[in-house]
């Protein structure tokens, strides 16, 4: 059996690294091709593209760097008309996976999407019509997205978020509300990737100050992923706040957190950690997005999984670096802290997010995909 994967991204390499270990566990002579990063390779797959070069965000990161998608996209597709694999495994990454759903269709090569586009917010019409067109199994990771896809798109189920697999929320003790006069923790968690800790760990900091002039046994903490560099995280270093890269270590200590938005809100709603959501990019990315989506939508994965907004959104615009922002900011956290019925309120409604996710393991799940497939 031979599974090519396109998984450009460091969440969609971190979400299908455990499927790579059961396949090559399973299937020992199993051969792997295509696209895939460290978490991948560390189960045994062999990317033969250079993953982080892959690592853009934002429509003007993609634009700048379009020679080299257009490129790698040709060279995938050679690849695959070379070596005809059994499944073509795409993981979200839309703009560069698309055409590589075309091809392996002209050349009858199973496709699993994996991570279905977010059809909820943009481009429906437009999706539906590239899946009715174009043969894959659409494989959601959040429970109400296959009804968006249905009856228009039939091959398409829930098999369970991955957060759930890569992340044991049951070591987690429940929250109690904090009291404001003893010691507590403040955890600011601002991404994973460079450009995103540049735009949101600044604001995260001022509001961070604000609050250390008012609870004086306040204890923050700046969460840093090993790979970025140091100098990223000096101002918060001057403030003589507390940078910390194990990750698990402090969600075990945070009562309250700001949050970036994606993988690590869902990891942080699923510990049942009250926090607000802040989301920022560049000028040019917002303006697109902007024309791209009319209404203002919820972010942060713990809001989008309750289809409510638990998390308080802060978002471009209401996070320009001006006092009233700040202050405005700090007040969302300030509620939370001062009101123990508020707190209680939040991480019950952060606890059922666990319900909502159900038991499935994503893994398996794609891997009965996948056997199913190629009829094994």
């Amino acid at each position: 059996m031979k599974v090519f994967f396109s998984a450009g991204d460091v969440s969609g390499d971190i979400n299908i690294a455990a499927l790579v270990a059961k396949l090559r566990k399973k299937y020992p002579d199993v051969k792997f091709g295509g696209l895939g990063g460290p978490q991948m390779q560390k189960a045994g797959f062999v990317s033969d593209f250079e993953f982080l070069k892959f690592n853009k965000m934002g429509y003007w990161e993609v634009i700048k760097n379009l020679p080299f998608f257009l490129s790698a996209q040709k060279k995938f597709i050679k690849k695959m008309k070379a070596e005809k694999p059994d499944v073509l495994v795409c993981v979200d990454f839309p703009g560069f996976n698309k055409k590589l759903v075309v091809e392996a269709n002209k050349l009858n090569i199973r496709v699993i999407w994996f991570i279905a586009p977010m059809i909820w917010v943009w481009k429906k019409e437009s999706y539906l019509k590239f899946f009715e067109k174009n043969k894959a199994h659409i494989a959601c990771i959040l429970p109400f997205e296959p009804k968006l896809w249905l009856p228009r798109v039939s091959t398409v189920s829930f098999v369970g978020n991955p957060t759930l697999e890569n992340f044991d929320y049951t070591t987690f003790c429940p929250k109690i509300p904090i009291n404001p006069k003893e010691k507590f923790t403040l955890a600011l968690i601002p991404g994973s990737r460079e450009q995103d800790v540049k735009n949101i760990l600044p604001f995260m900091l001022e509001c961070a100050e604000v609050l250390k002039a008012l609870y004086g046994k306040i204890k923050i903490v700046v969460s840093k992923m090993p790979q970025l560099p140091q100098n990223l995280y000096e101002n918060a270093k001057n403030l003589g706040f507390e940078i910390e890269t194990d990750f698990n270590k402090i969600l075990q200590e945070a009562n309250i957190a700001l949050s970036y938005t994606g993988t690590v809100s869902l990891q942080v709603g699923l510990a049942a950690i009250p926090h607000i959501v802040l989301y920022k990019t560049s000028a040019f990315n917002f303006f697109v997005f902007k024309m791209l989506i009319k209404k203002r939508i919820l972010i942060g994965l713990s809001n989008i999984v309750a289809q409510k907004e638990i998390a308080p959104i802060f978002m471009q615009d209401e996070m320009k670096m001006t006092k009233e922002n700040v202050i405005l900011a700090a007040q969302k956290i300030i509620k939370i802290i001062e009101e123990p019925d508020e707190y209680e309120k939040i991480t019950k409604e952060l606890c059922n997010l666990r319900l909502l996710l159900g038991d499935k393991k994503t893994s398996e799940e794609l891997l009965s995909l996948i056997e199913r497939s190629v009829n094994l």
